[in-house]
């Protein structure tokens, strides 16, 4: 499956007459509980020559493949994402990374540099909230195909969990969050590891608990839930753009990948 997926976001890169500098495995895949027919979530992330952004055509700032979850993003837009104080930018570079580009070996780490100088984790608590909230309104509007199907609630609840998790993380260690759901909760909710423990074995198809267990096991990661989302906070922050520092930084860098292209 690697390498097809490789081979198709090198394509599409290709095609755009881009040049892919890094690739990122995310979602459930990432985070320790998937199950055997979960998708392969990809994030990547390319760039243009120089001589592309003087154009007056316009580059495409995001790239799609269709029929799979795999979403590219241009340097710049990336760089924007991570000067913005959300999550999605730093939990990317913290994922298993697939691939980085040869020219640029130190590329991850100087991305991850410069997000960790610039990251504020209050935006991106309260974007975990809204996201834990979002994961909540979909449960509760679930397709008829799925309503029957006992790995969605799973995979939804812990997904949720998850988000709460490193909002409560973020607003206790002022750092970012354990990628692994593993590791995570027992930094966070440890009274609740043996069932997320359970339920992730189950969705691997290395676990099988009776219905009294699996139960109780869904039990205590809603009651988790609702303890955290009670925990954490509700209010919306004041917004705030991209300090002037960090815009700087970010300028700078993509300057020089780009120059680097030629």
């Amino acid at each position: 499956m690697e390498e097809k997926l490789m081979k198709a976001v090198r394509s599409v890169v290709a095609e755009n007459g881009a040049t892919l500098l890094l690739v990122a495995l995310c979602g459930s895949r990432a985070f320790g509980y998937a199950a055997p027919q979960s998708d392969c979530d990809l994030r990547f992330i390319y760039a243009y020559p120089l001589a592309r952004y003087v154009s007056v055509t316009p580059v495409p700032t995001e790239l799609r493949i269709k029929g799979l979850d795999v979403v590219g993003y241009e340097l710049g837009k990336f760089l924007s994402m991570a000067t913005s104080n959300g999550w999605t930018a730093p939990e990317m570079l913290r994922s298993p990374i697939w691939y980085v580009a040869p020219e640029f070996p130190h590329l991850a780490a100087e991305l991850t540099q410069l997000t960790q100088s610039v990251f504020l984790p209050e935006p991106a608590v309260h974007s975990l909230v809204s996201c834990a909230k979002t994961y909540g309104k979909r449960l509760l509007h679930l397709p008829p195909e799925s309503q029957n199907d006992p790995d969605t609630p799973v995979k939804m609840n812990l997904g949720r969990l998850r988000v709460l998790q490193a909002a409560k993380y973020l607003l206790q260690h002022g750092r970012f969050y354990p990628i692994l759901m593993r590791d995570l909760t027992a930094a966070v909710s440890p009274s609740v590891l043996p069932a997320v423990e359970l339920l992730t074995a189950w969705r691997a198809g290395a676990a099988s608990p009776t219905p009294q267990e699996w139960f109780a096991a869904m039990a205590s990661v809603r009651s988790v839930i609702d303890e955290l989302t009670d925990a954490l906070p509700v209010a919306t922050p004041t917004a705030t753009g991209p300090s002037a520092r960090a815009l700087a930084l970010a300028d700078a860098y993509y300057l020089r990948v780009v120059k680097q292209l030629g």
